[in-house]
């Protein structure tokens, strides 16, 4: 939803709650379809006979008609249809874009006559319901053609490894990266218990460590009388005492810049946005707060909330960019 006046918590919202409503919407059809499978009854109304007794089905007509017609082409493997409505449930929750989801349903149907080509070929079968094939008509009549072994073998690995790309479950487990150096595997262990959290860096133009001493300027009458221009003697200006109240200042702003930093991380947090200030720098007109934010976290998202922060934080015109070449922004 690309809405320029809707606020970006807004839109998040409206994704999540779509997300939410795909999600219960597979799951709830890979129920239906699962019990509708299940409580099947060759006796009752459907595709495959004709009888005015009441459907035992408990999805009712329609969930009878609709597993007569998926045990009859696919037979037990129709379970493997509602595995496929579940993941993609799955996949919502997690956020995970599933598209193209006709041409998936198809390629799923494709892979369940391929998968059980060696089962006919070593006999393999359940006594499920007479009249019907175990694996699905169609996948017998699919053997009946070629009857050979290794074209069963070959078509089976096929369709094993064309399901399981389809529904891509490898995407929703991390797995670990393994390292052949292990001083350089040491050193990414290591740094994931550093912890991120420090007081923001204060770079400051002021170098109050040096002492500025001025010397009092006085006119020749106000020199005393010596024999020697060596002998004559200079005292420091009484400007020198100034340098604790300077240092009194710097302390004050690093404080005020800390209370800032902190009251920053609070605004975003008030929009759901986890930042923490890594780095502060200050200048004449502009301070720069070096952020960076948690995983997983739009940049556009907090670049949208300029305004807000703004606002929030009662200054003047805020910019929010991302540094090059660093993982913060700015």
């Amino acid at each position: 939803m690309n809405i320029s006046f809707f606020p970006s918590v807004l839109k998040e919202k409206l994704i999540q709650s779509g997300r939410w409503i795909k999600a219960m919407f597979f799951l709830i059809l890979s129920i239906l379809l699962f019990l509708a499978i299940f409580t099947f009854d060759i006796n009752d109304n459907s595709f495959l006979t004709q009888t005015n007794n009441p459907t035992s089905n408990i999805v009712g007509s329609i969930g009878s008609y609709v597993a007569s017609f998926l045990i009859y082409s696919f037979g037990l493997l129709s379970y493997l249809i509602v595995f496929f409505f579940i993941t993609i449930s799955f996949a919502a929750l997690k956020g995970k874009y599933y598209g193209y989801f006709f041409i998936r349903l198809l390629l799923i149907l494709v892979s369940l006559v391929l998968i059980p080509q060696s089962f006919f070929y070593w006999g393999w079968g359940l006594n499920y319901i007479v009249s019907i094939s175990s694996w699905g008509e169609i996948s017998f009549g699919f053997y009946n053609i070629h009857q050979s072994k290794w074209t069963s073998y070959l078509t089976t690995v096929v369709g094993i490894v064309l399901f399981l790309s389809i529904l891509n479950i490898f995407s929703f487990f991390k797995l670990p990266k393994l390292s052949i150096n292990p001083i350089k595997q040491s050193r990414a262990t290591n740094t994931k218990d550093v912890i991120i959290k420090k007081e923001p860096i204060i770079n400051n133009s002021l170098n109050t460590n040096q002492k500025i001493v001025q010397p009092i300027t006085q006119t020749s009458k106000d020199l005393p009388v010596r024999d020697s221009l060596n002998d004559i003697n200079y005292s420091p200006s009484l400007n020198i005492l100034d340098n604790q109240s300077k240092d009194s200042k710097k302390r004050k702003s690093q404080f005020n810049i800390e209370e800032r930093s902190e009251l920053l991380e609070k605004v975003f947090a008030d929009f759901n946005i986890q930042i923490k200030v890594i780095n502060v720098k200050l200048g004449p007109v502009v301070t720069l707060y070096e952020i960076l934010p948690a995983a997983g976290i739009k940049i556009n998202s907090i670049i949208n909330l300029a305004d807000d922060i703004s606002r929030s934080m009662g200054v003047g015109p805020v910019r929010i960019s991302q540094i090059l070449e660093h993982s913060t922004l700015g």
